[in-house]
């Protein structure tokens, strides 16, 4: 079988577009790394933005952490009562 080079992000939650991030960025795959950040960024919402902030520092992707951060400051109050911000005990 050959690999036709498509991946369906609409069909698969954040957690596996995360890890498939995480392989582009350790090997270099560039196409496959933008299409993700496209997707990441039109998709950006409370309940995932902590994840992919999470995900953007840990990769050193520096211009989906402003992105992420411009939201969260656009929408503080929401995400500091969201149940994926991560509060102190």
């Amino acid at each position: 079988m050959r690999y036709s080079g498509t991946l369906l992000l609409s069909t698969l939650d954040e957690d596996p577009i995360i890890d498939v991030l995480g392989v582009a960025n350790q090997y270099g795959f560039q196409d496959l790394k933008m299409a993700i950040l496209n997707y990441l960024r039109q998709y950006l919402a409370l309940d995932n933005v902590c994840m992919i902030l999470d995900a953007a520092r840990l990769y050193n992707l520096e211009k989906v952490t402003e992105v992420c951060l411009m939201f969260m400051d656009r929408n503080a109050d929401d995400v500091l009562l969201h149940d994926t911000f991560d509060k102190p005990i």
